[in-house]
């Protein structure tokens, strides 16, 4: 790979970058906002179904979330093999 597509490939994974980022944080928040809707179901006598269902969503949402942390990883990995082979002119 040449420095040049080394250059585009880094470009491409600070973009890609970004918007897991985004989307982390969008996952952040609405595990919270289940967290407090099962918090206020469970304070409920009649919540059964409804605290079933957001149950259900806040647990595949986690499981998304990991997804997401997990290519965050490795997009920075990527990101800082790229800037070493860049800064120290690995091939």
């Amino acid at each position: 790979m040449t420095r040049m597509e080394k250059l585009v490939r880094l470009d491409e994974i600070l973009g890609s970058l970004g918007e897991v980022q985004c989307e982390e944080i969008e996952l952040s928040h609405q595990v919270e906002s289940m967290n407090e809707r099962i918090t206020q179901l469970n304070k409920q006598r009649n919540g059964g179904d409804a605290l079933i269902k957001v149950v259900d969503k806040r647990r595949h949402t986690r499981e998304r979330l990991t997804e997401v942390r997990i290519e965050r990883q490795e997009l920075e990995t990527e990101k800082e093999r790229l800037k070493a082979e860049l800064e120290y002119g690995y091939d």
